[in-house]
């Protein structure tokens, strides 16, 4: 994923480009919909079109998905999840589409073999295996250290976990030592949707009288972010109208 600093450098200026889905319009009456449709959005946006100025996006926007039950080891560079779930956009609850969002890789299991070494890689000093993950991963099986197979029973990992079905994690910069090995079990790779393209900015629209509605009266429509890029600029957003002040 690009840095702020790379899509500073990487990106052209240019009118803010802004898209838009209807959505949750079953039962809005059609004349309705065209309004907010084809002509209060198409003018709102042509409006912000002309007056903002953004480093375009070079990518299409897609927004993360929320892990849960998710943990990680010392050596992770990232906390790994069990599950995922869609985020909520606006103070309305609305949920992304997975046509917005990113891929995420899952799994019902992730645990820490237990290993053996030998020759150079046992140090004597200290009384322990001192692993270099970069040479495990070059060297494979005829590396000095290899995952006691099978695992013993009072290892936190099953018996499919071996030297076939481990990763070997971390390394590169941050230095072999500085890694760990990892099993997976029971995983999944949820795909990545297609998101919104050549748009700087994507809005989900609804026309609902909602309680924001009802507590001011003369409320006609309102709006809020969801999800910010990694510059802290807004990417994906809702507006509501407010069904009765369309009437």
């Amino acid at each position: 994923e690009e840095t702020c600093e790379a899509i500073h450098a990487n990106g052209v200026w240019g009118s803010i480009r802004i898209g838009w889905d209807m959505v949750d319009i079953e039962g809005i009456p059609e004349d309705l919909v065209s309004l907010v449709n084809e002509i209060l959005m198409p003018s709102a946006t042509s409006y912000w079109a002309s007056a903002l100025e953004v480093r375009q996006a070079t990518r299409p926007l897609l927004a993360e998905r929320q892990g849960t039950e998710c943990s990680k080891y010392k050596f992770d560079s990232e906390f790994h999840c069990k599950g995922a779930k869609a985020p909520q956009c606006g103070i309305d609850g609305f949920v992304i589409p997975d046509k917005f969002l990113k891929g995420k890789h899952i799994c019902e299991d992730r645990c820490g073999p237990q290993y053996q070494c030998h020759g150079n890689c046992f140090d004597g000093v200290l009384g322990k295996c001192d692993c270099n993950i970069d040479a495990w991963r070059a060297a494979g099986e005829d590396y000095c250290c290899t995952l006691s197979d099978p695992q013993p029973e009072s290892a936190n990992c099953g018996i499919a976990c071996s030297n076939g079905t481990m990763e070997l994690i971390g390394g590169g910069p941050s230095g072999g030592t500085s890694g760990g090995v990892v099993c997976e079990y029971g995983c999944d790779d949820l795909e990545e949707g297609e998101g919104a393209q050549d748009e700087d900015l994507h809005i989900f629209v609804t026309i609902k009288d909602t309680e924001s509605c009802r507590a001011a009266g003369n409320l006609a429509a309102y709006a809020t972010w969801c999800v910010k890029d990694q510059c802290d600029r807004s990417v994906f957003g809702t507006i509501n109208f407010c069904k009765a002040r369309l009437s």
